[in-house]
């Protein structure tokens, strides 16, 4: 697609929001820009300097490749810039065209669920609302594909067993998915330079539970402490390789 971020800008301003306030079932419409990896997020940035382009936008998203390339301060910067945005992760997968070695499908990686979980915490840690897997489906070879992209998912599908498989991604997602409700607000969280190598992030739920994600990936154990002023503290043993996640009442005792 033959587009600049100055003509999309045009675009935007000159025909998509207007088109869509004009009729007012479509005017209460999300416009969300973007939709590329992070190393191209100023593309984002050049079509929110127009006048109106702020206005007419609600979020922007983004894809997890080459975050490895990039640093999340990224998303800092956007969110000062524009704090009325939200910033929305909405593809990631493995697949082969992400280079040589990754196979579209890999049964049981954990190493998969693990960059999931890394990808998850860095970013929901730099103001990210919220972080979406691209397939939720696939057949054993990483398909159905009209292009032939094959690539894996959370779940992968085996017609001729008549059978289905959750991968480790699945379980990765569900440390937030399953605990993490919608309306939740991500809280501060300070690791000591003992825990360092553990990634952490914490959210406060709408039912003022703290929800604490913590990943060991590390090749031995880790101990770490999580404490609250209000509640004390709780003592975890994170073996290598591993996640975890501890939900605690904030103004309660059931820990």
């Amino acid at each position: 697609m033959g587009w600049s971020p100055q003509w999309l800008r045009r675009f935007l301003q000159d025909f998509l929001g207007p088109t869509l306030q004009r009729y007012s079932d479509l005017a209460d419409i999300d416009i969300i820009i973007g939709e590329d990896n992070r190393d191209y997020l100023h593309w984002s940035e050049e079509i929110l300097e127009g006048e109106a382009a702020p206005r007419l936008t609600s979020g922007v998203s983004l894809h997890w490749y080459r975050n490895d390339v990039t640093d999340p301060s990224m998303l800092d910067e956007l969110h000062w810039k524009h704090s009325d945005l939200f910033i929305l992760y909405t593809e990631a997968c493995y697949g082969p065209f992400l280079g040589t070695g990754y196979p579209a499908v890999r049964l049981g990686s954990w190493e998969r669920a693990e960059n999931y979980t890394s990808d998850i915490i860095q970013v929901t840690n730099h103001w990210t609302s919220g972080w979406e897997d691209w397939n939720m489906v696939v057949n054993t070879e990483g398909g159905p594909t009209w292009i032939g992209n094959h690539a894996d998912a959370s779940i992968v599908a085996n017609a001729t067993a008549d059978e289905f498989y959750k991968q480790p991604m699945y379980y990765a997602i569900a440390h937030f998915s399953r605990f993490v409700p919608r309306g939740s607000r991500r809280v501060s969280l300070q690791m000591d330079v003992y825990s360092s190598d553990v990634e952490s992030v914490a959210f406060l739920t709408p039912q003022d539970d703290v929800v604490v994600v913590l990943q060991n990936k590390q090749g031995t154990r880790r101990s770490v402490v999580v404490s609250d002023p209000q509640l004390g503290e709780a003592s975890l043993s994170l073996p290598a390789h591993s996640m975890h996640t501890l939900v605690y009442r904030r103004f309660g005792n059931t820990v």
